[in-house]
């Protein structure tokens, strides 16, 4: 990862709490839930299986959306 987002990286990782003690961070995003920009700088479309089971997940009408802003930091500037 490039040094230049890990100073971001660890600012946002600074603003909230995760469920998941940051476990993506840990393993270098290789093991990142699958979702996908939706053209809004605050969501992501989430398409796991069980979008229900992520602590981070909100259901809108028949999709589920990722509010996690380190996972949306990564897809949007590092293409995660």
């Amino acid at each position: 990862m490039e040094q230049d987002y890990e100073k971001e990286l660890n600012e946002i990782m600074g603003s909230f709490t995760c469920p998941q003690d940051f476990e993506c961070y840990k393993q270098r995003f290789e093991n990142i839930c699958k979702a996908e920009e939706t053209g809004q700088d605050l969501l992501l479309v989430c398409l796991e299986k069980n979008p229900s089971a992520c602590p981070l997940s909100l259901n809108f009408g028949d999709k589920y959306y990722c509010e996690c802003s380190l996972h949306i930091y990564i897809a949007k500037k590092l293409n995660k």
